[in-house]
């Protein structure tokens, strides 16, 4: 046989086109499974139909000097929802599909594996420049992420085993936690340097393709840290919300009827102390307020929409990198992994909602009406400081933070300290952690602050000192019942 095009994909979006014009503009024989075959031949193409078995006896040697494969396959999670027996759901996983993958990618100096059908318009572009003949390089990529594939899936396939043909049901595996776990990401970019100039570093994974880089020098490896803190914190807001994280650690964080007006609580707090950090939004960025944002000179501005009076005024600044992010950013990921000795550290995301309906209340004294809004922002606030920290929150906004120290640690006076004086008496404490000394409450109170938002128990008959202590000096207490610590 001479050059062929085996066809054997499950995902079909754009392939009868692909097909016809390898078989017409570069004589390429087309072989297809029976149900690719069939939509081929309703175009007039003449094709080959063959099992899928049979197909792997195309990749021997004798049988052709160079051909095509284009397959990819049904995930094994997807197969394997649809049957209650496992030994049913293996008969029915793509198999055979993957074993033709594997043995075409294993021979790139004569096959090229095709999977994905953004692929297609430049393996069309290659063959014209080839005249019909792929080059090494483009096929030995290919292999790459051909071999990635099926290893992808027949870790896949084990694990599912795993789960599902154990004698018992293992619970931890059924909540998210198998006994073993298999990641791979692409290297998406080489970054300059990672923490430190003599520490390599590189991005992989999809983190870019959350984003449009409309302008700026290139990511480093802390911007790409506080990028990812700052859409994960923007996520938590409805209204309109402008915050400064950098190193890691927000600066400035504030909300309002409108962006210029949340801007303007924390502009002038924030601007002293930004250098090189992110600036997030979560509206549209107009001619107007671009204003406001090209007093920035370095670091990174980020909205979901610039306008093109915005992005004038803006691009000037030639070290300001403009990100446009991408719909459905947030907590995405269902777990976060963190590298510690010997492996890596698994937990769930917190992303339980915040519901002030929960709350309790657990001193005599109540809460004002205005007061509900300040706490809602605080317990958004809170679940992405670095523990242990407490905020003040007043108007919507960051008044002080205290350092990451214990709680029991950190100076109430220094925090209140750098208070406004006419925001005494009407600010929000939030804690992420737990009050242990209830000596602390009165200490509260003296200081100036009337109200605490308390990670405590909702059972009334727990954190009854505390509540006790809160009642005696007419302090405020409300419990979230749950802790947000973030280490």
């Amino acid at each position: 046989m001479g050059a062929f095009a085996l066809l054997l994909a499950r995902e079909k979006t754009g392939l009868v086109d692909f097909a016809e014009k390898l078989s017409k503009d570069f004589g390429y024989a087309l072989v297809a499974s029976a149900d690719v075959a069939l939509e081929l031949s309703k175009k007039g193409l003449e094709v080959e139909t063959v099992e899928t078995k049979e197909a792997l006896n195309l990749f021997d040697d004798s049988c052709s000097d160079r051909g095509i494969l284009v397959g990819n396959f049904f995930s094994v999670e997807m197969v394997g929802r649809e049957f209650m027996s496992w030994k049913k759901a293996l008969a029915a996983f793509d198999t055979d599909i993957v074993a033709a993958i594997r043995k075409a990618a294993l021979q790139p100096s004569k096959f090229a594996v095709l999977g994905n059908p953004h692929d297609y318009d430049h393996t069309l572009e290659l063959l014209a420049i080839g005249k019909g003949i792929l080059p090494q390089s483009f096929s030995v990529t290919q292999a790459t992420k051909a071999l990635l594939a099926c290893a992808q899936f027949d870790a896949s396939v084990a694990q599912y085993l795993e789960l599902q043909a154990a004698d018992a049901p293992d619970m931890d595996a059924l909540s998210g936690y198998p006994k073993s776990i298999y990641h791979s990401w692409k290297r998406s970019k080489k970054v300059a340097s990672g923490e430190n100039l003599h520490q390599k570093a590189a991005l992989y994974g999809t983190f870019e393709e959350h984003f449009d880089q409309l302008s700026g020098p290139d990511l480093n490896y802390q911007s790409v840290l506080d990028l990812s803190a700052a859409i994960f914190l923007i996520g938590d807001f409805e209204r309109s919300t402008v915050s400064f994280i950098q190193r890691n650690t927000i600066l400035g964080l504030a909300s309002g009827d409108t962006l210029a007006e949340a801007w303007a609580k924390i502009e002038k707090d924030s601007m002293s102390v930004f250098y090189e950090g992110v600036c997030i939004v979560n509206g549209s960025v107009d001619a107007e307020f671009a204003q406001s944002l090209v007093l920035l000179d370095k670091g990174t501005i980020v909205a979901p929409r610039f306008s093109s009076d915005a992005l004038k005024a803006l691009q000037e600044k030639n070290d300001l990198r403009l990100f446009v992010s991408k719909e459905g950013i947030g907590y995405e990921a269902l777990q976060e992994l963190r590298s510690v000795v010997g492996g890596v550290l698994v937990q769930d995301k917190n992303r339980i909602a915040i519901n002030p309906m929960e709350w309790v209340v657990k001193s005599f004294a109540q809460p004002s009406v205005d007061s509900w809004a300040d706490m809602i922002f605080a317990a958004k606030a809170t679940r992405h400081l670095r523990s242990s920290m407490a905020i003040v929150v007043s108007g919507e906004k960051i008044v002080a933070q205290s350092s990451a120290l214990p709680v029991q640690n950190w100076s109430i006076e220094q925090v209140m300290s750098s208070v406004e004086s006419s925001l005494t008496g009407r600010c929000v404490l939030a804690l992420d952690e737990k009050i242990q000394d209830v000596a602390w409450i009165k200490k509260l109170k003296q200081t100036g602050f009337n109200l605490v938002l308390h990670p405590g128990s909702l059972d009334p008959s727990q954190d009854s000192e505390l509540s006790e202590a809160a009642n005696e000096v007419g302090l405020v207490l409300v419990a979230t019942g749950r802790e947000q610590k973030k280490f």
